[in-house]
């Protein structure tokens, strides 16, 4: 008898799920990866992964999606198999909040962003330069 990989499930499982379709039905094919540098010099500390969120902008080809995912131990973060837009890239609601930055994604298309101070809410706020 052959035993496979207990997580390989979620290992293909897309970080693009909603409630109706939990295994990515219906996904987009923009990526969006990098990674999370804390105070400029290397990687979060592994106990603190933050989850970071893409929210669609009202108005746009993205509005209503949310995909949301975790940094790894050395804060590499991915979304993938996301539909294109234009979304906002936070990592938590409200005063908290570290970065929300607007990110535009076409269909095929794959970013890679760094997070770090020097793009966080103390130098940039691309919501509030929306107007939204």
């Amino acid at each position: 008898m052959e035993v496979g990989n207990p997580h390989q499930a979620d290992a293909d499982r897309s970080t693009a799920y909603t409630k109706e379709h939990p295994w990515g039905e219906g996904t987009g094919t923009a990526r969006l990866r990098g990674v999370l540098t804390w105070d400029g010099n290397g990687p979060p500390a592994p106990a603190y992964r933050p989850a970071l969120e893409l929210k669609g902008l009202q108005g746009t080809p993205g509005a209503g999606l949310f995909y949301r995912v975790r940094t790894d131990e050395q804060g590499q973060f991915v979304f993938d198999r996301i539909k294109s837009g234009q979304f906002l890239l936070t990592d938590h609601v409200g005063p908290e909040a570290h970065w929300r930055l607007k990110i535009d994604l076409g269909e095929m298309e794959e970013k890679v962003l760094g997070l770090s101070p020097g793009n966080s809410l103390k130098v940039r706020d691309d919501l509030r330069k929306a107007g939204n």
